[in-house]
């Protein structure tokens, strides 16, 4: 076990982090890009993530709440049918079991829907205390202000809390929050654009990396 300063929080991304979801990305930016194009987007888009290209999309369309609410709907029902073949990730239920005996503070940040977040967290019975989904933010992953919105829910300074997710999305975010980050195993390449501060090999191993002999 590392010493360390005390950590009242820990934020989680919730898929590949939490829960594994076959999620078809590429699907969604094939869907997102097509609705761009029907909508009267001529320059190419070039944002890398799915909410890029909406955000993008949404600045050279004719009808911009309509296209936003048609993207919307579109990822939200790759999101829910992605959903049914959900799991719980390895490890996840001592560690939240854990950090909760513990007195430690669960807020979940995730880029999924709220209303698809919520029903997995409960399906799995994930005990968390504040879920910060994109709905709730202007600007979700890897803007700071995610995080830190979620640090405001729980009452906690960012020195005392950590950031745990499973690609370079959340590396950055956490670091541009003033976060110590942690990784968990991801795609192939998940961090090649950003590095957590410590890589795990599996979710519960956060565990012996928290000071606290109370595990």
């Amino acid at each position: 076990m590392v010493a360390g300063p005390r950590i009242d929080a820990v934020l989680f991304d919730l898929d590949g982090t939490l829960v594994l979801s076959p999620i078809d990305f590429p699907a969604m930016r094939m869907a997102v890009r097509a609705l761009a194009m029907e909508e009267g987007a001529v320059e190419p888009l070039r944002a890398p993530d799915v909410l890029g290209l909406v955000r993008e999309a949404s600045e050279l369309v004719r009808d911009r709440p309509r296209f936003c609410a048609r993207a919307d709907a579109a990822i939200l029902a790759l999101e829910l049918e992605a959903a049914r073949g959900a799991r719980p990730a390895p490890g996840v239920e001592v560690t939240l079991a854990a950090l909760h005996r513990g007195g430690v503070r669960i807020g979940v940040v995730t880029r999924n829907a709220r209303s698809v977040a919520a029903a997995l967290l409960e399906r799995f019975a994930l005990p968390h205390d504040v879920l910060v989904a994109r709905e709730d933010t202007p600007r979700p992953k890897p803007a700071p202000m995610h995080l830190r919105r979620a640090l405001v829910l729980l009452g906690v300074p960012k020195s005392r809390a950590v950031f745990v997710g499973d690609h370079a999305m959340d590396a950055l975010g956490g670091r541009r929050a003033g976060l110590r980050t942690f990784g968990v195993p991801g795609a192939p390449g998940a961090f090649d654009a950003a590095k957590p501060d410590v890589m795990l090999g599996r979710l519960d191993e956060l565990l012996d990396h928290l000071g606290r002999a109370v595990w």
